[in-house]
């Protein structure tokens, strides 16, 4: 079984290995593009003082924000669907 910051560590890995490679801010991640795609993803629990993160939402939450990256990346790489145009995106942690 995996540790929380064994997990975190993976979680991070996997983001920063996709094309175009998304910037972590604290709670969110940005790719650029000609247009931006918002997301919002509960991928951490609430602290338990409230302000800072718990555990990882696997199912919940990052599997979630790795299927918008990878749909991202599927258009993004596909000439015919939007010639000339990068989406990118803003995914926000809503925990």
């Amino acid at each position: 079984m995996l540790t929380q910051q064994s997990t975190s560590l993976r979680f991070i890995f996997i983001i920063l290995l996709a094309e175009n490679s998304p910037v972590l801010f604290g709670r969110q991640v940005f790719r650029r593009g000609d247009i931006t795609l918002g997301g919002l993803f509960p991928v951490h629990e609430a602290g338990r003082n409230g302000s800072e993160c718990g555990d990882l939402k696997a199912a919940q939450g990052v599997q979630r924000l790795q299927a918008m990256l990878y749909a991202l990346d599927l258009v993004n790489n596909d000439d015919t669907i939007l010639p000339g145009i990068l989406l990118g995106a803003q995914i926000l942690d809503t925990w």
